[in-house]
């Protein structure tokens, strides 16, 4: 029900020992991942990992690592926005919440680790600001092709739901040693 989630989620990670790339459908279920009503499969965690089939162990737990290093930034910037949501309601005004800075910076830091372009945070504070503002004037804004009016109550939502969320990317990213194994 989240698709705003999506983002919030920008992992551009290469796997460079079995060249494995994100593809649409990996994308496709780590947002869903994000979603408060989503749940884990072994169904979703075998087609997440389908195109690793022809990687070794070893390559998909790298693979797996370079991700999970991901997550605990990418929570932290969901928690941070929706905190900065959530004041901007209280205020009637946007207002950033102080850990929506200091990610930016973490954020900012990370891309240059890896030689990625930083203009693309001011395009996040963009979407972010736009988000805000429909949320303060009760605007409709289309999620999973429903119009939905952010407001406390989905904000409450949002925020509990991020913990859980990281608990079931953590499931998801944890590599299978062979990708049909039961209980992978």
């Amino acid at each position: 029900m989240y698709k705003l989630l999506l983002f919030l989620l920008v992992i551009p990670v290469k796997s460079y020992a079995c060249d494995v790339n994100i593809g649409r459908d990996q994308k496709e279920i780590l947002i869903y991942m994000l979603r408060v009503d989503s749940e884990f499969s072994n169904d979703l965690h075998n087609r997440f990992w389908l195109p690793t089939k022809n990687c070794s162990f070893e390559e998909r737990t790298s693979w797996s690592q370079q991700l999970l290093s991901t997550v605990p930034l990418n929570l932290e910037g969901q928690k941070a926005q929706w905190l900065s949501i959530r004041k901007s309601l209280e205020d009637r005004k946007i207002i950033f919440d102080p850990s929506y800075d200091k990610y930016l910076m973490k954020r900012a830091e990370s891309l240059k680790s890896r030689g990625l372009p930083v203009d693309r945070l001011d395009k996040e504070k963009e979407r972010l600001t736009d988000l805000i503002q429909s949320s303060l004037a009760s605007e409709p804004i289309e999620i999973s092709g429903k119009g939905v009016v952010i407001d406390m109550s989905i904000v409450d939502q949002v925020l509990n739901g991020i913990e859980a969320s990281g608990k079931r990317l953590k499931m998801l990213l944890s590599p299978p040693k062979s990708l049909y194994a039961k209980g992978t």
